[in-house]
């Protein structure tokens, strides 16, 4: 065994130890011998001549992706990614960001990864992919399908490159995204900005009905929320809408206790006037995003539209971290648990389920906004 791989089994040894300690109730989700088979697998791995400590956090990620808490993982956000960005699409992977220079490859269905089908890419990397729900599994093969260090670890590729084949038989060579790369992406297609992120919030008033978008649990520095709320209040006051749309699609979280002051204004008026109540989901709602979620449906009375939440409403979450000593990876690690209601269903599913098509985005169509407005 060679010094280097010494140095990372005992990192894998100091993760035994400290994660159990720092997480909130490691063992209700993984028992102890499970936990040990686990590191075990790993040190199995490492302890080889053969083994690359660039593939450290990957095979790491096998003992997180057993554990299934969607807060705990190996932090490999700043890992290389290609300039490709997919989502699952009625049943498919296609790309909703692209580079300029392949733009018109938006939206068209992926069939291989370096020579592997979408089907036998997905069994690959099943295990080390965090999800305990089938809406958190499609998010998370969607985003391994730009990742550029697991890709070539599970394909062993070694290549400069990756190659994508599409369906209408286009196949590209795609490279590292750089950040002089630029790029093009389906949201903005007039009819779909309101599925964009950014800006984090934003009202308008649609005919008789408010429209309220809330993508990210953060307060922006330069449009704080007081001053957002007061918008709302005036907004509701001027126009006395008959409908409140409060669309929560691709909210990944934050802080949910920022959105308390909306709620307050919002369930006032609700009150008082009776209002049509929607709100608006996706699978990319996540953490704080699922606990809004839930203040709407609950507490102001709303229609849940779109499709499932990739996590339940009861959660595990309020991430900190750890660095691993020798390697210096860095662990984060859920140090809460949040219980709103009885059972643990993983997914918080809508009232009425609409999943726009390959069409819709090509079109600019919103069907589920289009519902509420209707």
């Amino acid at each position: 065994m060679g010094m280097r791989n010494k140095k990372l089994i005992d990192d894998i040894n100091y993760l035994f130890k400290t994660l159990p300690r720092k997480h909130k109730d490691l063992y209700a989700l993984i028992s102890k011998d499970e936990f040990i088979m686990m590191t075990d697998r790993v040190v199995a791995l490492v302890d080889n001549k053969d083994f690359k400590q660039k593939d450290f956090p990957i095979v790491l990620q096998m003992i997180f992706a057993k554990i299934r808490d969607a807060h705990s993982m190996v932090d490999r956000y700043q890992d290389p990614k290609t300039p490709f960005y997919f989502e699952h699409i009625n049943g498919t992977y296609a790309p909703v960001v692209v580079s300029k220079e392949t733009k018109k490859l938006l939206l068209t269905k992926l069939k291989s990864i370096n020579g592997y089908s979408i089907e036998e890419f997905s069994r690959l990397i099943d295990k080390y992919i965090i999800y305990d729900n089938p809406e958190a599994q499609k998010l998370q093969i969607s985003r391994s399908l730009s990742d550029w260090k697991l890709i070539n670890y599970v394909t062993s590729n070694k290549n400069k490159y990756i190659t994508y084949v599409f369906a209408d038989g286009t196949k590209v060579k795609s490279k590292k995204r750089l950040k002089s790369t630029m790029q093009t992406s389906i949201y903005w297609t007039e009819g779909l900005e309101f599925l964009r992120e950014r800006p984090s919030y934003f009202l308008l008033s649609k005919g008789n009905a408010l429209y309220i978008k809330y993508s990210r649990c953060r307060e922006d520095q330069d449009y704080p929320l007081k001053q957002f709320t007061r918008e709302i209040r005036a907004a509701i006051k001027k126009n006395t809408p008959s409908k409140i749309v409060v669309d929560f699609r691709n909210n990944h979280g934050g802080n949910s206790s920022l959105f308390d002051q909306i709620a307050d204004v919002l369930k006032s008026y609700i009150d008082k006037n009776k209002p049509k109540v929607y709100c608006l989901i996706n699978r990319k709602v996540f953490s704080s995003g699922t606990l809004n979620t839930y203040d709407v449906k609950y507490k102001l009375g709303a229609t849940v539209v779109g499709q499932p939440a990739s996590q339940g409403i009861n959660h595990f979450g309020y991430t900190h971290f750890f660095e691993l000593p020798n390697s210096k990876v860095e662990i984060r690690y859920s140090s809460e648990y949040w219980k709103f209601i009885d059972g643990n269903d993983p997914v918080i599913k809508p009232d009425v389920y609409i999943e726009p098509t390959i069409a819709d985005y090509k079109n600019g169509n919103d069907p589920v906004l289009q519902y509420c407005l209707d």
